[in-house]
């Protein structure tokens, strides 16, 4: 029996039907377990009574080794997390734009190949690679130009450095692709109205193109708060409250990389409430963009 044309072509139909919702089913699935795993682990100790949930937010001492008491305080590492994240993006955020602008604008052939080709590479660079950069080049860089007894090279500004040159290629590439989805229209509207075009570049381009420049930051601020090696490799790992920029810092991420090893108990499952920490911050951080994209676009409506 031979099948038509017609059935065949719902045959495939169905088939790439059942495909796209069994991998949409399986990724949701482990999505939601991942984040009940997570939630069910990080809540244990406040539930049982082991760890206070005041003391474990509001408290910088995290010491659970201590034959005294333990103390398990994770404010510290959350404002470090915090610190790091927007000094690098405030680092990263005008050079990528304006690196951006120029490769949309301004570089042109062969030359913008180059250097979009570039940009892909170092998105493309392990973390670790990264981390080594910064522990021996950009480590005594800082020792050698800072003459200070407490500045050894691994601390916030070189966690900061790091960091602002691995989201610089998120930035670039998103920032890039939403300026090229601007309609040349707009442009060749302004500059017929005798905009300049550092005007037209300013007042036209950047706010067309503001939400996938804000996508790309948020992006960028999810890796930068992610980030575990490269900043394991730069920080320090202090679990002490940070003094100066040359202190050595300890984030989340790198808590839970630290202790994970050797933890057991209710050092165990305050690691797993870090996560939670962690987990949360990056969902409220997806939220604000969220928010604000459709605020925006709301706005636009009007």
């Amino acid at each position: 029996m031979k099948l038509t044309l017609r059935t065949k072509r719902n045959i495939v139909k169905l088939a790439f039907n059942c495909f796209i919702f069994a991998s949409t089913t399986i990724s949701t699935l482990a999505i939601l377990l991942l984040v009940l795993f997570v939630i069910k682990n990080g809540l244990t100790p406040f539930i049982h009574n082991r760890i206070k949930i005041c003391n474990f937010l509001f408290s910088t001492n995290w010491n659970p080794t201590s034959r005294l008491q333990k103390s398990y305080g994770v404010l510290s590492f959350i404002i470090n997390s915090a610190l790091t994240t927007f000094l690098s993006v405030s680092i990263a955020l005008p050079i990528g734009l304006g690196f951006a602008i120029y490769l949309s604008e301004k570089a042109k052939g062969a030359y913008q190949k180059i250097l979009q080709t570039t940009i892909e590479l170092l998105a493309g660079i392990p973390s670790v690679v990264y981390g080594f950069f910064g522990s021996t080049f950009i480590a005594s860089l800082i020792k050698n130009i800072v003459k200070r007894e407490d500045n050894l090279g691994y601390n916030l500004i070189n966690s900061v450095i790091v960091l602002s040159i691995m989201i610089l290629p998120t930035i670039i590439s998103v920032s890039y692709t939403a300026l090229k989805a601007v309609p040349k229209s707009y442009k060749l509207t302004s500059l017929a109205l005798a905009a300049t075009d550092w005007q037209t570049t300013y007042k036209v381009m950047i706010p067309s193109a503001g939400r996938g420049i804000l996508a790309g930051v948020i992006l960028a601020v999810g890796r930068a708060i992610g980030e575990t090696i490269a900043v394991l490799m730069v920080g320090g790992g202090s679990p002490l409250f940070i003094k100066n920029i040359f202190s050595p810092i300890r984030t989340l991420t790198i808590n839970i990389a630290i202790d994970m090893g050797y933890a057991s108990g209710t050092h165990r499952e305050a690691l797993f409430s870090t996560a939670l920490v962690l987990l949360l911050l990056v969902i409220i951080t997806n939220s604000i963009k969220h928010f604000i994209l459709s605020s925006s676009k709301r706005l636009k409506i009007k």
